[in-house]
């Protein structure tokens, strides 16, 4: 009886740990091999579209070419659009994106990563975007509600690939660079809104792009912890 007991246990625990460690996205975008029109969502359930596609380019980065956007402020942007139809900005996620911006982009320049929801300066969702080295998070309802990285903690170095990562539970955002958390403890609350997610450039024609390669994107529908966060490459 006591070695049943004791087998139940070592099948609990090991069950526990294996949910523990499932961390598979929602959505897994990877932004090399050369032909836009193989882009994919490798988890299957995002849809992807690149917006204005005869302006992105690609690099070669170590025998990989990986998407470069050039930022030219040219309207339409060019972005890669990416359709998550289950996602709901309310609920647990975190958004991860890897990165790497030439030294020529200037620290006081708004790099536009990415967006869900709608605006430029003033915009109803979140919005992501790199300034004075560290990472942002604009948030809220016509709102102009940043949440900023501190870069005396992680600074995004230039030409460089660093790892991105928001963290929304409900109830406050966290920025990570690099597994490192660098925003301070906020009350944070994103807005319901619909759209999709707009790599490389703001929703709104007339707002923000970004100027650098982009190689990953990954969403999932859970707060990480920051364990787990400095676990993810």
């Amino acid at each position: 009886m006591k070695k049943s007991w004791l087998m139940m246990l070592a099948v609990c625990g090991t069950a526990t740990m294996l949910g523990a460690g499932d961390l598979t996205p929602e959505a897994d975008v990877s932004f090399i091999g050369g032909d836009l029109k193989a882009l994919k969502d490798a988890a299957g359930k995002a849809k992807v579209v690149p917006g204005r596609p005869a302006e992105i380019s690609w690099v070669d980065d170590n025998g990989e070419k990986v998407i470069f956007f050039n930022g030219d402020m040219k309207v339409p942007h060019s972005a890669i659009n990416i359709f998550s139809a289950d996602f709901d900005c309310t609920q647990p996620f975190t958004l991860c994106i890897k990165v790497k911006v030439p030294a020529e982009v200037s620290k006081n320049h708004r790099n536009q990563l990415c967006q869900y929801g709608y605006g430029a300066d003033k915009i109803n969702g979140f919005s992501v975007y790199l300034f004075n080295n560290t990472l942002h998070c604009r948030y809220g309802y016509d709102s102009k509600t940043t949440i900023s990285g501190n870069n005396k903690i992680e600074p995004i170095q230039p030409d460089t690939w660093i790892d991105t990562a928001v963290v929304y539970d409900g109830k406050s955002i966290a920025l990570y660079i690099n597994g490192k958390l660098v925003s301070k403890p906020n009350n944070a609350v994103i807005p319901k809104t619909k759209n999709n997610f707009s790599v490389g450039a703001t929703a709104s024609d007339r707002g923000y792009q970004f100027k650098g390669m982009v190689k990953n994107f990954k969403l999932y529908r859970q707060a990480l912890t920051a364990e787990e966060v400095a676990a993810l490459k």
